[in-house]
C-alpha cells in the first residue's frame, strides 16, 4: 500500500503510518485483525479529497491515532507572532498545527521501517523525524527527533500521546501524583484504584446515576473528563481488551527511582508528569477513550540542535504482561 498510508509488517502484526496527516501511527494489531488504538476511519483511507493544510490559525480535530506534541503546553504559542490572539490566550490550545496535521515526506521505506520527515514548522520552529521499526517479534518502535530551526533557544520535551477505546481497562505502573488543580478548565478527577503493583482505571464502574459528585459528569451531564498524573516506577502503561483477551503495552524509558521518586528531569511547570492518562468518557460509549501519555526529557536546544525520544508497543495476548510478568 503506498500513497498516504505506509504499512510495516513482520510476526503477524501490522502497523498503518499516515504521512499526510502528521506522520501519525492510525493502526496496530494483529494481522487481519482489530485495532489496537483509537483512530479515525478518516486516517484509514487511501484516497480522501481533501486534508488538514496547516497553518497558524488551523484549529484542533481530533483524529485520535498516535502523535508527538511538543511540550510544555504553556509555551505551545508564546514564541510566535503570527496569531496574537493565540499567543494572549490563558488557554494554551490548540497544539502546534504543523506538528499534529503537517505533510510527512517518506526517507527510507522497507516492509519492516519506515523513516519520515515533517516541515518546520511556522509556530515552534521546529521539525520533527519519525522512524518506525517493527522487530521480528512484533514490536513497534515509534522514535522521533525535533530540530530547532529558529533563533536564540528554546526548551521543550517530547510528549508521546497513545490513543485507546474507552471500553478498555488501562494500567499504568506508578502511584498517583497530586497536582495542583486541574489541567483544563472542565477537567474532574479521574475515576481509578490501586490493584496490586498497578494503579488500574475502570470505566465499566461508571453510570450516569454512580458517579459521585465530586467527580461528575461535566456541565452537560453527558461527559467526563479526567487525568490522572502518575509517579512512575517502570515505563509502562497497559490497555486491555476483554473483548479481544489481547492487551496494548506502551513502554518508554525512565531513569533509576532514588526513594521510589523517578529521577527524570521533564520540563518544571504546569503539572507534567513522566507519565499520565487522560480519561475521556461520554454516554456514548463510541466516542470515549483515553489517552495514554509520557514526556521526555526536557532539552534546551540552539538553532540546529536536536532532541529525541521513543516509545515501544507491543501485543501481548493476556489480561495484563505486567501482573503475569511480575
Amino acid at each position: 500500500m503506498g500513497g498516504r498510508i505506509v504499512k510495516l509488517k513482520s510476526a503477524g502484526v501490522e502497523a498503518l503510518i499516515n504521512v499526510n496527516v502528521g506522520g501519525r501511527l492510525v493502526f496496530f494489531g494483529r494481522e487481519g485483525g482489530e485495532n489496537m488504538i483509537k483512530s479515525d476511519k478518516f486516517l484509514l483511507k487511501e484516497t480522501v479529497e481533501s486534508e488538514i493544510i496547516p497553518d497558524a490559525f488551523t484549529d484542533f480535530v481530533q483524529f485520535y491515532g498516535q502523535e508527538v506534541w511538543i511540550g510544555p503546553q504553556t509555551q505551545w504559542w508564546k514564541h510566535q507572532t503570527i496569531n496574537m490572539e493565540r499567543r494572549n490566550s490563558p488557554i494554551n490550545w490548540p497544539p502546534d498545527p504543523y506538528v499534529s496535521f503537517g505533510r510527512f515526506e517518506v526517507v527510507e521505506k522497507s516492509d519492516t521501517k519506515l523513516v519520515i520527515q515533517g516541515c518546520v514548522s511556522e509556530v515552534s520552529k521546529i521539525s520533527l523525524r519519525k522512524i518506525f521499526t517493527l522487530n521480528d517479534k512484533g514490536l513497534l518502535d515509534c522514535a522521533v527527533e525535533a530540530t530547532y530551526h529558529g533563533d536564540g533557544e528554546t526548551t521543550i520535551d517530547l510528549w508521546n500521546i497513545v490513543r485507546v477505546s474507552g471500553e478498555n481497562v488501562v494500567r499504568i505502573c506508578g502511584d498517583l501524583k497530586e497536582i495542583d488543580g486541574p489541567t483544563h478548565p472542565f477537567e474532574k478527577k479521574a475515576i481509578g484504584k490501586k490493584v496490586g503493583i498497578v494503579y488500574t482505571f475502570c470505566p465499566d464502574e461508571m453510570s450516569e446515576d454512580s458517579v459521585p459528585p465530586e467527580i461528575g459528569w461535566g456541565e452537560d451531564g453527558q461527559v467526563h473528563s479526567g487525568k490522572f498524573h502518575m509517579n512512575m516506577w517502570a515505563g509502562i502503561i497497559e490497555s486491555y481488551n476483554e473483548r479481544l483477551g489481547d492487551v496494548l503495552v506502551m513502554c518508554f524509558p525512565i531513569s533509576e527511582n532514588i526513594d521510589n521518586e523517578t529521577n527524570v528531569s521533564i520540563y518544571p511547570t504546569e503539572g507534567h508528569s513522566l507519565g499520565e492518562v487522560y480519561c475521556y468518557h461520554t454516554l456514548d460509549k463510541e466516542k470515549s477513550m483515553y489517552e495514554l501519555e509520557c514526556h521526555g526529557k526536557a532539552v534546551t536546544l540552539k538553532k540546529g540542535d536536536t532532541a529525541s525520544t521513543s516509545i515501544s508497543l507491543i501485543l501481548h495476548h493476556s489480561s495484563s504482561f505486567v501482573v503475569n510478568n511480575d
